[in-house]
């Protein structure tokens, strides 16, 4: 078995989504930020198949691989609430603060359930390295990407 850890080259290209429920209503948690990375484990010395260029959004969750966790994602940016009608300013400042102190626990604290959708984002180009953190691909930079 060998992880691999899969990183955004320029600033601002990586993402959470988390999907929560509650009261037949359906919120999304966007927290972006400006670095980030995620290990992806093949069980032999092959590095994973990934397409490096990659500007849509690599999502773990639509990966074929044997195992994976989250990596670090670092300086991270306001969040936003793709909230659904009904809710009011008040409550995505609550949800806000709840997320802010706790995590993802701060929301279903609050009787939100977290539907486990979790998508970890890295935008492109992305670089691939090794278990020693050696860069062993690099995705081609593109003039639409930033710093």
């Amino acid at each position: 078995m060998t992880w691999w850890t899969l990183r955004n080259q320029h600033i601002n290209r990586a993402e959470l989504i988390v999907e929560f429920y509650k009261d037949g209503k359906t919120l999304y948690l966007h927290q972006p930020y400006a670095w980030g990375a995620i290990n992806i484990e093949t069980e032999d010395d092959r590095q994973p198949e990934v397409d490096l260029k990659n500007l849509d959004g690599f999502n773990i969750l639509e990966f074929d691989c044997d195992n994976w966790e989250g990596g670090d994602y670092e300086d991270e940016d306001e969040i936003a609430f793709m909230s659904p009608e009904g809710l009011s300013e008040e409550e995505i400042d609550e949800l806000t603060n709840a997320y802010r102190d706790n995590w993802i626990s701060g929301i279903t604290d609050l009787g939100w359930t977290d539907l486990g959708e979790q998508q970890w984002l890295l935008y492109g180009p992305l670089q691939l390295e090794d278990e020693d953190g050696n860069i062993v691909a690099r995705g081609e930079s593109t003039p639409e990407v930033g710093n």
